[in-house]
This record gives C-alpha cells, sequence and structure tokens, in this order.
C-alpha cells in the first residue's frame, strides 16, 4: 500500500503516513494522484504546506532534518531573453509554486506563475495543472485571433482543470487551488490575466511598475477607505487571497489587461515568495540592475530569488521575466 499523497510504502490500516505525516484515512476518500517522488525531493513529515524549516534544515513543527543539499530549483529559458526559476525558499519543505516561459505556434513569448495554496488540499497539483493548462491554450495562439480572448478562454479551462482533479468532487470544503498570473505578448499589445496575488510589473533600471492588483483582503479594505495600506498589512488577515483558481463556493472573476511592453522596458511574473521582499518602491529595480550586470535573463532570476531568500526565503518563490 502507498501514500496517494507522497507514493511512500505504508503498513495496511495506518492512519497516517510516515513519510510526508497526511492522514491516510482522509487520502483515501479523496484519491489524488501520486506526485512524482525523485531523488531531489526533500520533505519532512508534515502536510504538505505546513512545514517550516529553520536556518539549520530543521522542521519547527516536527523537528525533522530536510536534506537542503539537494536541488531545490526549477530553471526554465525559452530563447534569448525568456526565463523563469522556480525555487522552494528556506522555511518550507516543498514547492507548491509552478511556472513556464515558452513561444506560441506563431512565436509570441508566454509567462506563467501559480502559487498553489498551501491552506488547500494537494496545492502542488493545483499549480501544475493551471500551468500547464493555460500553457496548453496560449501555446496555440496565432496572430489571427483575439489575444484578451484566449487569455480569458485559457484560465477558465485551468480553473475547470482544476475542479476536474480525481476526487475532488468527493472533497467537503477547499480542494485543490492555486493562483495564477500569465502573460502573453504579440507585435501589438500585452496581455496580462491573473487571479489571486501573484504579480506583474513592468520594470528597467530606475523603476518597477505594479501592472496587477491582487485578490486580496488588504486590497479590499484598503479600496473601500476602510483602513489605510499601512494599517491593513498590519493586520493578521494581510494575507488572505480573495479568490484562487479551484475556489468552488463562488464562480471566479478573471482579470485582463491589455497593454503594450514599452521599449526598454522588462516583464517580470512572480509569486508573493518575491514581491514581499520587494515593497518598498524602487527597490526591486535596485536588485534587477544589480543581476543585470552579472549576467543574462535565466541569471537575473536566480539573483532575484536568491535576494529573496537571503532576506528569509519563508515561502515558495518563482519568477518569470521577459528582457527583450
Amino acid at each position: 500500500m502507498k501514500c496517494s499523497n507522497c507514493g511512500a510504502e505504508v503498513v495496511e490500516n495506518a492512519r497516517f503516513c510516515e513519510e510526508c505525516g497526511m492522514s491516510l484515512v482522509i487520502m483515501a476518500s479523496i484519491v489524488m494522484p501520486a506526485p512524482t517522488v525523485t531523488a531531489q525531493q526533500t520533505t519532512c513529515k508534515c502536510p504538505p504546506g505546513q512545514g517550516t524549516l529553520d536556518e539549520e534544515g530543521y522542521c519547527e513543527n516536527c523537528g525533522v532534518k530536510v536534506n537542503t543539499k539537494t536541488k531545490s530549483q526549477v530553471e526554465e529559458v525559452a530563447g534569448k531573453y525568456l526565463a523563469m526559476v522556480s525555487d522552494v525558499g528556506r522555511r518550507h519543505a516543498t514547492n507548491e509554486d509552478a511556472g513556464t516561459v515558452a513561444n506560441s505556434v506563431d512565436g509570441h513569448e508566454i509567462l506563467i506563475v501559480a502559487d498553489g495554496v498551501s491552506s488547500s488540499i494537494d496545492a502542488m497539483s493545483a499549480s501544475k495543472t493551471a500551468v500547464t493548462a493555460l500553457r496548453d491554450v496560449l501555446s496555440k495562439y496565432q496572430c489571427t485571433e483575439d489575444a484578451a480572448a484566449c487569455m480569458q478562454r485559457g484560465i477558465e479551462e485551468a480553473h475547470s482543470a482544476i475542479l476536474s482533479l480525481p476526487g475532488n468532487e468527493s472533497i467537503d470544503g477547499d480542494g485543490p487551488e492555486t493562483t495564477i498570473i500569465a502573460a502573453l505578448n504579440t507585435a501589438e499589445q500585452l496581455i496580462i490575466g491573473w487571479v489571486g496575488d501573484s504579480r506583474a510589473y513592468l520594470i528597467d533600471d530606475c523603476s518597477e511598475e505594479l501592472l496587477t492588483q491582487d485578490d486580496s483582503w488588504v486590497e479590499e479594505v484598503v479600496q473601500a477607505g476602510q483602513l489605510t495600506r499601512e494599517q491593513a498589512e498590519a493586520d493578521r488577515r494581510a494575507h488572505y487571497v480573495t479568490q484562487v483558481l479551484g475556489m468552488k463556493d463562488a464562480p471566479i472573476s478573471i482579470h485582463i489587461l491589455q497593454t503594450k511592453l514599452p521599449q526598454g522596458k522588462s516583464l517580470l511574473l512572480c509569486s508573493d515568495g518575491l514581491w514581499n521582499y520587494f515593497q518598498v518602491a524602487g527597490s526591486l529595480a535596485g536588485s534587477f540592475q544589480q543581476a543585470r550586470e552579472q549576467g543574462d535573463v535565466l541569471t537575473v532570476c536566480k539573483q532575484l530569488v536568491q535576494q529573496a531568500n537571503e532576506q528569509g526565503g519563508h515561502d515558495n518563490i518563482t519568477v518569470a521575466l521577459l528582457t527583450p
């Protein structure tokens, strides 16, 4: 008998997996597909998303020592100007983020970042499923199509794909959930679509411009004039996300932005594991400039991730970058 969460062998009639800590009673009713476990994956005994590692690699919840020397970073490059890096960070045992960069059949640039909701069941599957489904739609985009409609359709299909994950219909309450942010850059326009609090920025060596607005409790109360941003960000509810892909209690509202990528500007998409460390105006641009001096677009992504880790790495970190 194997744990359907991590694939480890478990004793028959056991209530919890000794490897990942997942309740086998709950998972037996969910029947989720087991994720691929490789020698490079590191886990403690906490349920997915609940393990936090100290600086020496010990989980602060279950006390298990995690091998932090194994590879914990995924990298992708799609041509000279397009790259993505996703890193587990320094405090979590698993990476529930996912991302990709690619080109459509007509050669247009595609960037996608998803951040699995740790409090949901199988957040890792949610983020990976969303990225795959959306990439499949965007990669088939042709210049004769409506790019905004293509993005809308792709995010809708990503949402449906998560809701259709095996066992999701039998889950009481929240099933697998994730944020999503994606961009499709054509010769005529830049299309950005998102649900949740993963972000898109226009950036150069001097400044960064936030293009998206978070689906979050903070944004709701600030926009309503109920609290200042400083008051809201100090509240215990500051990290609440108000809508995500996979949510079942209400229909999702997909945001679509149509703009252009200005000459001399780069486009950066990221999860909150990155932007949480660069909220002071100009700090992201300053780090971007320093990284650009050291190498190509992949190097920039890796350097930004490294800086987030150096500042604490309290969450998974994913960044996708287009530097034309």
